[in-house]
């Protein structure tokens, strides 16, 4: 079974996200998603200075197997892009939770699945 980090937030489209230490959401993709995806040879990620809704389609993964998107966890403005994961998108098969894929400011309550009980739905 796939490891599930403490202290990090997760959703059912098996996204992570965590608050740093300037108070901004770093959103990225679980291990579990990178295992299911496969080889991820390509990413597209959404633009910075943005307001974008929960929901919305934040990135694209393509990998040898399949085209995933990624949605945000929830409204705000995307403060920055980790161009690093467009440049070597493969990083997100061997480091997926230092891999984040965008940086956010939410503006709304923030909502996601702890660790176990995120490890409880992907058993």
């Amino acid at each position: 079974m796939s490891d599930v980090p403490s202290g990090l937030l997760y959703t059912r489209n098996h996204d992570w996200f965590c608050i740093d230490s300037d108070g901004l959401l770093l959103v990225g993709v679980t291990d579990y998603a990178q295992r299911a995806l496969g080889d991820v040879v390509f990413a597209e990620l959404c633009a910075a200075n943005v307001r974008i809704s929960e929901g919305d389609v934040v990135a694209t993964l393509e990998s040898t197997k399949a085209v995933s998107e990624v949605y945000a966890p929830t409204s705000g403005e995307v403060i920055a892009v980790n161009e690093s994961i467009v440049r070597f998108p493969e990083r997100i098969n061997s480091a997926p939770y230092a891999s984040w894929l965008m940086k956010m400011r939410p503006a709304t309550e923030i909502r996601g699945m702890s660790s176990e009980e995120y490890a409880r739905f992907i058993a």
